[in-house]
């Protein structure tokens, strides 16, 4: 995985229509923007670029049957394509390539692509993916999008982490950070070895730890719990969590004190 760094510009539009009015998703894509620049520790921070909202004929739930997933044309796709065809000329110029879509309908939160291969934005620019979001979608839904729709990163089920149930977390409005897995793959976590002599608190939240372990890469890290036992061979995770009370000792022997936790990280899927 490459490491990922820099702002990625995203546009933010909102939509309304048949005497809704477009919601106002300034402080919600901003809140957004400021947890990836926090979760990634500076490296990455996804930058919003604010549209003027549009008004179309119809009321965009119009469009959702489904949750907007259901057959076209009227369905979130098709939504997508007609809220960037009303675009005027100068807000196209300036439309970043890919778009999250925020109207005050019963939208499932979704990455897609927009309705008939997308609309074109300037001579070889075009919008052809989108995020839906409806407008009370919580900072765990926005950012957990936002990792589909910038980052191309996958659903996980299974997992507890940002791209499972952990989006969810707090009522979606404290979303877990992603597993480590992701994010040392993004380059955010700096790897350090896992010794004899390495304490539970000499351990910083940007940093993780690891070791070969029963042919498997280990890795553990810092989380407000104690130390997460991540398996770095396999996405999702953390796969065990280690409550800490003494964060004096030996962050090894802390872990392997339950060897619980060990298992459940090097059980393949």
């Amino acid at each position: 995985m490459a490491t990922i760094t820099g702002n990625t510009a995203f546009g933010v539009l909102s939509v309304g229509g048949g005497g809704r009015a477009p919601p106002d998703a300034f402080a919600q894509a901003m809140a957004a923007s400021a947890w990836w620049k926090g979760i990634s520790h500076g490296h990455w921070w996804p930058r919003p670029v604010f549209l003027p909202p549009v008004i179309l004929c119809d009321d965009p739930s119009y469009w959702c049957a489904g949750g907007g997933l259901g057959a076209g044309p009227r369905n979130a796709p098709g939504l997508a394509r007609a809220a960037v065809l009303a675009l005027p000329d100068s807000a196209r110029e300036v439309c970043p390539r890919l778009l999250m879509l925020v109207a005050d309908a019963p939208l499932a939160p979704h990455v897609w692509r927009v309705a008939e291969g997308g609309v074109a934005l300037t001579p070889g620019t075009w919008v052809r993916r989108y995020a839906a979001l409806p407008a009370s979608a919580p900072l765990g839904t926005w950012v957990h999008e936002m990792a589909h729709l910038l980052l191309d990163w996958p659903d996980l089920p299974t997992s507890s982490c940002l791209m499972g149930s952990g989006a969810r977390h707090g009522g979606g409005n404290d979303p877990s950070p992603p597993g480590a897995h992701l994010r040392f793959g993004a380059g955010w976590l700096r790897e350090i070895p896992a010794t004899a002599e390495l304490l539970t608190g000499d351990l910083d939240t940007c940093e993780i730890a690891t070791l070969t372990w029963r042919s498997q890469r280990i890795g553990f890290s810092r989380m407000a719990q104690g130390i997460a036992v991540d398996n770095l061979d396999v996405p999702g995770g953390p796969f065990s969590v280690v409550s800490v009370t003494d964060w004096k000792a030996p962050l090894l022997a802390y872990v392997f004190a339950d060897p619980s936790c060990m298992t459940r990280a090097t059980k393949r899927p």
